[in-house]
């Protein structure tokens, strides 16, 4: 089953800038392939976190393998985020601040069981053991869940307040973009 949220009226007000084209084609990917759209978004976003990670560090050439794992471990997250966000959408419905509020409790709650699969799935596709995953994740999880929760709950509520369902998950992968740069340098240092 596929979840489509419905363009709000202020969305137009949004993308009214766009070209007619672009702006249909916008149309079509966020109301009847949402769900395809921001698996896509995520994939690319997340690569391109790392991709940028990479070039902060200094690594050159740009190790591939490296981003095309930071990548498609969006294949993963884009299905999953898009319906969490469904979810909490459907479940705290609204912009009321009490509303708001439970959304990004539960979203940094559940922050520590994403990095609990993030840090060893990618560990995994570097072909490391599992013992090793464990602790990689072990030595990474806190420090990384200690930063989210300085910086997440913040961007959450601009989210939750300021922005329509149908682009909750393209503001959170434009955010990602950085906060996928942080991950990689936390998984690869």
């Amino acid at each position: 089953m596929q979840f489509n949220s419905v363009l709000h009226p202020g969305d137009a007000m949004v993308l009214k800038w766009l070209p007619r084209g672009v702006r249909k084609i916008q149309r079509k990917a966020f109301r009847e392939h949402l769900l395809l759209t921001n698996t896509i978004l995520t994939i690319t976003l997340d690569a391109l976190g790392d991709y940028l990670e990479q070039r902060r560090e200094r690594i050159y050439p740009n190790d591939w393998g490296r981003t095309s794992r930071m990548g498609s471990i969006g294949l993963l997250f884009g299905p999953l985020y898009h319906y969490w966000y469904v979810f909490l959408d459907r479940k705290f419905p609204g912009k009321g601040l009490r509303n708001i509020t439970y959304k990004i409790a539960l979203d940094e709650a559940v922050s520590p069981l994403v990095y609990s699969i993030f840090f060893p799935s990618v560990a995994l596709m570097e072909g490391k053991s599992l013992r090793v995953a464990a602790a990689e994740l072990k030595a990474k999880l806190w420090p990384t869940v200690k930063v989210e929760l300085a910086v997440w709950p913040a961007l959450q509520f601009i989210n939750f307040y300021l922005l329509p369902p149908s682009l909750r998950l393209l503001y959170v992968n434009t955010a990602t973009i950085f906060w996928m740069m942080f991950l990689s340098h936390m998984k690869h240092k």
